[in-house]
């Protein structure tokens, strides 16, 4: 869930949100075989996931920012697949709670490591960032 952990981590950097004002949630996700040989490893398959995050305590002008962090982060970032919708319940003049709804793609990538947890083919594998990260950030 890099992708979703991404989205999280910029809005607490850029819209200045306190962690505890956070909850973030997976509520779906179907892998995608790929099964593919990689110059340092092998590509398994894509997590497409569908997710939710919560955003309490949010003012009008701060749900208005909030919005624009996401779109501009879905504008730089947005791979084949992803979506964004959001929604606010309001109380009087203060949004009082934001509902952000992705669906997100991760690639799982796995290296050959002899301390690794996973066994496959009589080797051991562990899960690593695809070597052209540029691509999944």
């Amino acid at each position: 869930m890099k992708r979703l952990r991404q989205i999280r981590d910029y809005l607490i950097e850029y819209g200045n949100i306190p962690k505890r004002d956070f909850a973030c949630h997976v509520i779906g996700s179907e892998q995608i075989p790929v099964e593919s040989q990689t110059e340092t490893g092998i590509w398994l398959f894509d997590d497409i996931y569908d997710a939710v995050i919560h955003i309490e305590d949010v003012s009008g002008s701060e749900y208005e920012n909030i919005r624009l962090l996401l779109y501009e982060w879905f504008r730089e970032n947005q791979q084949e697949n992803e979506k964004l919708s959001l929604a606010g319940d309001f109380i009087t003049d203060v949004l009082s709670l934001i509902t952000v709804s992705v669906t997100l793609k991760d690639s799982v990538h796995i290296v050959p490591d002899p301390e690794g947890k996973i066994e496959r083919d009589r080797q051991r594998w562990r899960i690593a960032d695809p070597p052209n990260e540029e691509n999944f950030i």
